[in-house]
């Protein structure tokens, strides 16, 4: 199998750079321009790159008898090069429309 490569924007990346980050390509791209923090790294055969984990921290109730809910998850991935990021991520189940009621949806 032949090698792949992610790549990686570094430092304070360039616009063009930080579009690019993460691409998978059959050839490193290397730097892009002159003074480029940027790399390509190899990805081995069963690297499972980039990496994700999740937990739910919240559930909201709202609208009208709460007939709707946001649910919430704190999400962080664990890119190539070994960095995380992370944020909290709402999901909006909206107001059922129709009558519909979320906890027999849910039950």
């Amino acid at each position: 199998m032949a090698t792949k490569y992610v790549f990686m924007a570094g430092g304070d990346a360039c616009g063009a750079c930080s579009a690019l980050a993460g691409t998978v390509s059959d050839q490193p791209l290397g730097s892009q321009h002159a003074n480029c923090q940027c790399d390509s790294i190899p990805l081995t055969a069963g690297d499972d790159c980039p990496t994700y984990t999740f937990d739910q921290v919240g559930t909201e109730r709202y609208g009208p008898g709460g007939a709707s809910a946001r649910v919430y998850f704190d999400i962080e991935v664990t890119c190539c090069d070994g960095s995380t990021i992370g944020e909290t991520y709402e999901i909006d189940l909206g107001i059922e429309p129709g009558g519909r009621d979320l906890d027999a949806e849910f039950g």
